[in-house]
């Protein structure tokens, strides 16, 4: 889906089907198999995600606002605003349209996969700064509150989140080094890049006005 979107210009909708089909695939591993038996046609679902994800680029503007200043500028804030929004409303849509006990770890899979997508996106700005320490602890920090959403409490230690950063390695790795070849290469264009800092990683309880928070993951 990067090398979609890095395109000039990119390949919006071709790139958040390709997005939408990869987290699928993951989620299907991550979803219990009682919860899948209890749903007459799970290959529904399927159907149902893919047509939802790559329908957004044109229902919600500022997805493609978005991944255009991403493929102009390598402004990775703008590509991680764009999939947070594409995480959000995918799960407004296709929670509702299943029982309560899918649309549930639909809602809270996608909560995880939004906030590793957070931390590695910390990361990356705080690598393009030259603070490898503060790169590091996002990119962990992002792991650890993905794994709050997706893995039972007693398996939440460092230990298991060490193994998670371990298997990641080397998918973020790539990932990182694709942005800041792409963001140097824009940089060649007299591009002004903004400061890394850190910053807290909570989900929202109070959100603004005409929004209503879900009672999981997201204002609405």
């Amino acid at each position: 889906a990067l090398a979609l979107f890095m395109g000039a210009p990119p390949a919006t909708s071709e790139g958040v089907g390709v997005l939408g089909s990869g987290l699928f695939a993951a989620m299907e591993d991550l979803i219990p198999q009682h919860i899948k038996d209890a749903v007459e046609d799970f290959e529904n679902i399927r159907q149902v995600w893919n047509s939802t994800f790559s329908s957004l680029p044109s229902a919600v503007e500022s997805i493609r606002d978005d991944i255009d200043a991403f493929a102009e500028t390598g402004a990775y804030d703008r590509l991680v605003r764009a999939v947070n929004t594409l995480l959000i409303e995918a799960s407004a849509i296709v929670s509702k349209m299943f029982p309560e006990a899918v649309g549930n770890e639909l809602a809270r899979y996608m909560g995880g996969v939004a906030d590793l997508f957070d931390g590695v996106g910390d990361g990356i700005e705080a690598f393009s700064e030259g603070d490898s320490v503060a790169a590091v602890e996002a990119m962990y920090n992002g792991v650890k509150a993905a794994a709050e959403d997706l893995i039972p409490a007693h398996l939440q230690n460092d230990g298991t989140f060490r193994t998670m950063v371990a298997v990641l390695d080397g998918t973020v790795g790539d990932l990182s080094r694709h942005v800041l070849e792409y963001k140097n290469r824009m940089a060649q264009s007299n591009v002004c890049w903004k400061s890394y800092r850190g910053r807290e990683r909570r989900r929202p309880r109070i959100c603004d006005a005409g929004y209503t928070w879900d009672g999981q993951q997201w204002c609405m």
